[in-house]
């Protein structure tokens, strides 16, 4: 840690010296994936291949959708596509992703189109993160909220019979009133 105050670097060439750019996107915390404009990957980090089981060499080629189940190939393909040519990015969509062991893993999924000037192929690049924990959150909230709505519903069952009793028993009280009160006039 420095003890005078930050000074910026005076070049744009400062700012790169010394970053391992290769090291950087190999190990990042969150999943690289390139792909071509068509979902073919072209390139994808270890960070995704270490998630998915699958060596970085035999992820090149697949289409990125071939790695989802068939429900997240469905939304791939009607939603995350089109909205991703229409607006040129997508960004926090929960998929899940399956590894090569067969086992579901829960993505959140960002995605962009490049910008190539004419004659260059458009690539898309996708940034996944592991949400295990914040499914696990959420499950929760929605068990919590179930229960919630359930108990409420019991309630007020039971406040609607508690009524019906109270009119039930108030009839028969009435009617015993009457005939107390009939026995007594003649």
């Amino acid at each position: 840690m420095s003890d005078g105050p930050y000074c910026p670097p005076s070049s744009a060439g400062d700012v790169d010296a010394g970053i391992d750019f290769e090291n950087l996107f190999e190990t990042a915390p969150c999943g690289y994936v390139l792909a071509d404009k068509d979902g073919r990957i072209t390139r994808a980090n270890q960070t995704f291949a270490q998630w998915t089981g699958y060596p970085a060499a035999l992820l090149i080629g697949r289409r990125f959708s071939d790695l989802l189940p068939v429900v997240g190939k469905i939304f791939y393909e009607t939603h995350f596509v089109p909205m991703l040519h229409i607006q040129g990015r997508f960004t926090e969509v929960a998929l899940e992703i399956v590894s090569a062991g067969n086992q579901k893993i829960p993505v959140i999924v960002n995605a962009s189109m490049t910008n190539e000037p004419d004659g260059v192929i458009p690539s898309i690049r996708f940034t996944l993160f592991v949400s295990a924990e914040r499914r696990s959150y959420e499950r929760g909230l929605l068990a919590a909220r179930n229960e919630a709505q359930a108990t409420i519903l019991a309630e007020r069952v039971d406040s609607e019979l508690r009524e019906q009793f109270i009119a039930f028993w108030a009839m028969i009280c009435a009617t015993q009133s009457r005939r107390s009160v009939a026995a007594s006039i003649c």
